[in-house]
């Protein structure tokens, strides 16, 4: 017997990819049997965050592409994923435990989500690092 097959999307920059990337990654993974990951366009970060990633788009998507748990890529540039949601119709929408707090385009998704029919699950951040606790210390260690 063969097991329904349970589409995962879950969006994101995966700027200066770390082990929590992985790990959320890889919890989304469980959640069905094909992870599909969207990882938000050069335009797009530059638009939300207010400066240019520092990884670019094309190295991003390869690092990511090179995940095992992880089974197709797609790129986006709003952080409102109705569209995305629309053409990929994933079963769940995996998400951080912060997504849509603070920016109107994510809870838009989140909206969008319920309105489709889409579980929403919260992955929690792996305590301790972040992309902006990275960069952080590496301005702290050129300052010394």
């Amino acid at each position: 017997m063969s097991r329904k097959r349970i589409r995962v999307y879950i969006p994101g920059v995966f700027e200066l990819f770390h082990v929590g990337h992985l790990q959320a990654l890889e919890k989304a993974k469980r959640l069905g049997t094909h992870l599909i990951v969207g990882i938000q366009g050069d335009q797009g970060v530059r638009r939300q965050k207010g400066h240019d990633p520092t990884v670019r788009l094309n190295d991003r998507k390869k690092i990511v592409s090179s995940i095992e748990c992880v089974d197709q890529v797609i790129t986006y540039s709003s952080p409102d994923q109705t569209k995305v949601l629309n053409f990929l119709k994933p079963d769940i929408l995996a998400v951080s435990e912060f997504y849509g707090l603070d920016d109107l385009g994510q809870m838009e998704t989140l909206v969008s989500a319920d309105r489709l029919g889409i579980k929403v699950t919260r992955i929690p951040y792996l305590k301790g690092i972040s992309t902006t606790l990275i960069k952080r210390k590496i301005r702290e260690l050129n300052r010394k």
